[in-house]
């Protein structure tokens, strides 16, 4: 096989048509080249035998220090990392305890302050029922203000209009006035207070009846009227009075415990057409003997010997 050589160029041949540019950047490299890179070459041989030089005689070096002596530094300081890192570990496990005992603290603050805001609700809601309480106590205290002046009130026009009734006189009084505090009772006659002092014996009698017939009134409970001996004490005209006015229209019951000497037989036929029921009570040597008689004739007069001879 025939070897194919190209034909020598010659100095002139054009190989690669280049700018006058290019062509001198490629100059300034061709000039490095030639003499820039051996001495940085030389440079660098002369550093690398330096560094081989030095690791040389560091290898020598650590050829003559025994294990032991290279050892003991990084031994005692690996025994001050164990030294601390157990003091480490010491604090850690205290500050572990010291973290429990404030958490099992703070628990319990919490819970003391739950049981506080409770009380103190509980205490509120008390506080509460404790106004609420007194608010009502208030308004009881005024409605039973209100109700004993309304009672006073109503007690004194009664009392004054029954005290003119039993003695038969319109003017006998003007008012009567009671202090809702001490329920005190004043009496006014012709616009000036009048004294009870100066009431004769009948008139206090009538002003006591008179007051208990009031309250009766006031009380609006139909009870029973039981009156002892009322006519014993009083002259002919407050008797009248209380035959007429008192004994009929005191209550729809009334029990009169009288004498015979105080009831005689023109007062008993003068009762008579209110009266239901009598009953004479005859006292004997043996015994106390009860008699009744049972009106069967209500517009027939029944006089008191009547009642004891046909008693049952």
């Amino acid at each position: 096989m025939a070897e194919f050589r190209q034909p020598p160029l010659s100095e002139t041949a054009v190989l690669h048509r280049v700018s006058p540019e290019a062509r001198g950047v490629l100059f300034n490299w061709i000039d490095e080249a030639l003499t820039d890179a051996p001495q940085a070459l030389a440079k660098a041989l002369y550093k690398r035998e330096q560094l081989q030089a030095e690791l040389t005689a560091i290898d020598e070096a650590l050829g003559r220090v025994p294990v032991e002596q290279l050892l003991q530094p990084l031994q005692n300081e690996l025994r001050q990392h164990d030294r601390e890192l157990g003091r480490l570990e010491a604090e850690l496990d205290r500050l572990t305890a010291e973290d429990k005992r404030l958490t099992y603290h703070v628990e319990r603050v919490i819970s003391s302050n739950r049981r506080v805001a409770e009380q103190m609700t509980a205490i509120n809601t008390d506080e509460g029922r404790i106004k609420l309480a007194a608010r009502a106590k208030l308004m009881l205290d005024s409605y039973q203000r209100r109700l004993i002046s309304q009672k006073l009130d109503q007690l004194a026009a009664l009392l004054s209009k029954r005290l003119n009734q039993l003695n038969r006189k319109r003017d006998f009084i003007d008012r009567v006035e009671i202090d809702p505090q001490t329920f005190t009772i004043a009496i006014y006659r012709a616009g000036q207070l009048f004294p009870r002092s100066q009431l004769s014996a009948g008139e206090q009698q009538m002003f006591a009846i008179a007051t208990l017939w009031a309250l009766r009134e006031v009380s609006g409970r139909p009870l029973p009227v039981i009156i002892d001996t009322p006519l014993s004490r009083l002259d002919e005209k407050h008797r009248l009075a209380m035959m007429t006015e008192f004994l009929p229209q005191a209550a729809q019951q009334v029990i009169v415990l009288a004498t015979t000497s105080e009831i005689d037989e023109a007062a008993f036929r003068f009762m008579q057409p209110a009266v239901s029921r009598a009953y004479l009570l005859a006292a004997d040597r043996i015994a106390t003997q009860v008699t009744q008689q049972p009106l069967s004739k209500p517009k027939a007069y029944i006089g008191l010997e009547e009642i004891t001879t046909h008693a049952i």
